[in-house]
């Protein structure tokens, strides 16, 4: 009977963080979440005048335009309305992101104090405040 090959997910407790992912971040990563914080902003600040104006564009149609596109307009508004909320939302994420790196807490767990893997950080960056456990 063949044994199964032992590697180092296998040897941890379910809930166990890898500790070779235990690392705090340096200067340059720090940094480079920052500017990515940063770029994240801008498209979002972006992407709230865009729908801004869509909406001006809305309101400078005349009124048979308004009678034609009666159906879609509700609709319309309501994406551009859910748009913005979603852009905000990003942004209050991304200065939150960004208040963590300037007091030196950003990559480190809330609730243990202990580093966020880094691997965590890159695939939710700015609303990781907790560590997650491997499952």
């Amino acid at each position: 009977m063949l044994k199964p090959k032992k590697n180092k997910t296998m040897n941890k407790a379910v809930g166990q963080i890898e500790l070779e992912n235990l690392v705090e971040l340096n200067e340059k990563e720090i940094e480079n979440f920052r500017l990515r914080f940063i770029k994240i902003k801008q498209q979002a600040e972006s992407d709230i005048s865009f729908q801004r104006s869509r909406l001006q564009k809305d309101e400078r149609m005349n009124e048979d335009e308004r009678i034609s596109n009666a159906c879609l307009e509700a609709g319309i508004i309501d994406e551009i309305d859910r748009s913005i909320k979603n852009a905000n939302i990003i942004i209050r994420n991304c200065d939150n992101a960004i208040l963590r790196i300037e007091n030196k807490t950003f990559g480190i767990c809330h609730e243990t104090g202990n580093p966020i893997p880094k691997s965590q950080l890159d695939a939710y960056p700015f609303l990781t405040r907790i560590a997650k456990p491997l499952k």
